[in-house]
């Protein structure tokens, strides 16, 4: 994860965005540990045949 906010940085990102699925605890929590905050509903994917809801999450890089 640092590495990738590092090349943000570089690249003159200033916010990023990301969508995790709506329920994945495990990966929403690694994502607030490392700076990011949800956003709310980003609509829904479908993944294995079954739709599901997304998060949209953001961060400030710069």
């Amino acid at each position: 994860m640092n590495a990738v906010i590092d090349a943000f940085c570089q690249w003159g990102v200033v916010e990023a965005r990301l969508h995790v699925i709506e329920g994945n605890e495990r990966a929403q929590a690694f994502y607030r540990r490392n700076g990011w905050r949800v956003c709310g509903p980003a609509g829904s994917h479908e993944v294995g045949g079954a739709v599901v809801p997304i998060l949209e999450y953001r961060r400030v890089v710069a």
